[in-house]
C-alpha cells in the first residue's frame, strides 16, 4: 500500500523524499507537506496539545507510527455517517452546504490516550502558551514551550490559577526578606512587627518593657483589637535561614498563662505567637508549638504579610 510505504519512507529519508513525493502526488509541493511530516514524524510518548474554545487539552502519542485513514472506515462506519463524515481516495472529507465534500485531515491516523482535558487558557495559560493556541493551521513544532506547559498543568493540577499578584509576590518575596535581614537588627525588626499590627488595625500595639520586675516569661509586642476582643502577644526573633524556637515559645506562653491566672475577664480572646525572620524552624518544635497552642510565623510568612497589608510607612523604623 503506497500510504503505509510513505510512512516508512519518510521516517528514513530526508525532506527531498518528501518534496518528489508529494509533488508526485499532488501535482506540486504544497505548503501542507510540513504539516503532514511533522505528524508521522511524532513519536510514541509526545504530547499533542489540542485548542478548544477556551480551552486546551493534552493527549499522548499511543501508536509507534501513523497508519492510513482507511483503515478506520469500516470501524467507525456509523460515526462518520452521523457526522458526514467519508473516506475519498484515501482521504477524510466532510460534507458542507451544497453536498460539496471538504478535505479536512492529511490521510493519516495517530492513536493517542488523554492526559489532560478541558484545561483552561484563561486561568492556566502563560502569555507564550496563548498566543501559539491562536495558530490557525493544522498542527505547528511547539517544544520550545514545554516549560510553559508544564507549569500550565502543574498549575491545573494543584487548581492554583495564573495570579498576576502570585507571581510578583513570588519574585520579590525572597528579595524582600534578604534585604531585612541584611538591613535591620533586632529592636527594628520588633518596630516592623509593630507598624504590621498597626496597618492591620490594630487599637493599640505595646512594646513591653524588657526588664519589667517580677515578671513572668515575656512578649516583645501586645496588640489589642477591641471590636473583635482578641489580644496578639509576640515574641520577635532575628535569626538566620533555620530557627529553634524553643525559648521564645517558652517565654510567650508564660507570659500569657501569668496574665490569665491574674486576670478573671475573659472578655478577651488570647492568642499566641512567634514571628521569626528564619525561613524555617526545626520540625522537632511542631510537637512544642501545637502543644501550647502557639503560631510560629517564618520570615517569609511574614513577609508576604506585609505585602497583603502594603509597604508603606516602613521609613518609620
Amino acid at each position: 500500500m503506497e500510504e503505509e510505504n510513505f510512512v516508512d519512507n519518510l521516517l528514513q529519508k530526508d525532506v527531498k523524499y518528501l518534496d518528489e513525493t508529494t509533488k508526485r502526488l499532488w501535482g506540486n509541493k504544497a505548503r501542507i507537506r510540513h504539516n503532514l511530516s511533522r505528524f508521522i514524524k511524532m513519536k510514541k510518548g509526545d504530547w499533542v496539545i489540542v485548542p478548544d474554545h477556551g480551552v486546551f487539552s493534552i493527549y499522548e502519542i499511543d501508536d509507534e507510527k501513523a497508519v492510513p485513514i482507511s483503515i478506520l472506515e469500516n470501524i467507525l462506519k456509523e460515526e462518520f455517517s452521523k457526522k458526514k463524515l467519508k473516506i475519498i481516495n484515501g482521504k477524510l472529507y466532510k460534507e458542507t452546504e451544497g453536498n460539496k465534500d471538504r478535505l479536512i485531515d492529511l490521510g493519516f491516523v495517530r492513536k493517542v490516550k488523554k492526559v489532560h482535558i478541558g484545561i483552561s487558557r484563561k486561568k492556566y495559560a502563560d502569555a507564550k502558551l496563548t498566543r501559539r493556541l491562536k495558530f490557525q493551521g493544522t498542527n505547528a513544532e511547539i517544544s520550545d514551550l514545554a516549560e510553559s506547559i508544564q507549569e500550565s498543568v502543574k498549575l491545573f493540577l494543584e487548581k492554583r490559577p495564573i495570579n498576576l499578584y502570585a507571581q510578583i509576590e513570588q519574585i520579590f518575596l525572597g528579595d524582600v526578606l534578604n534585604t531585612i535581614r541584611a538591613k535591620l537588627n533586632p529592636d527594628k525588626w520588633e518596630k516592623l512587627i509593630k507598624i504590621y499590627f498597626e496597618k492591620c488595625g490594630a487599637d493599640s500595639v505595646v512594646i513591653p518593657p524588657k526588664n519589667q520586675r517580677n515578671k513572668s516569661g515575656d512578649a516583645d509586642s501586645v496588640a489589642v483589637f477591641e471590636k473583635i476582643k482578641t489580644i496578639i502577644y509576640v515574641q520577635a526573633k532575628f535569626h538566620g535561614q533555620e530557627t529553634r524556637p524553643q525559648k521564645a515559645i517558652k517565654q510567650v506562653h508564660e507570659f500569657v498563662n501569668n496574665l490569665e491566672a491574674q486576670e478573671s475577664d475573659e472578655e478577651y480572646t488570647r492568642i499566641k505567637w512567634v514571628i521569626t525572620s528564619a525561613d524555617s524552624y526545626s520540625p522537632h518544635d511542631e510537637d512544642q508549638i501545637l502543644d501550647k497552642g502557639i503560631t510560629l510565623i517564618t520570615g517569609r510568612e511574614f513577609t508576604r504579610m506585609l505585602f497583603d497589608v502594603g509597604i508603606s510607612d516602613l521609613e518609620k523604623i
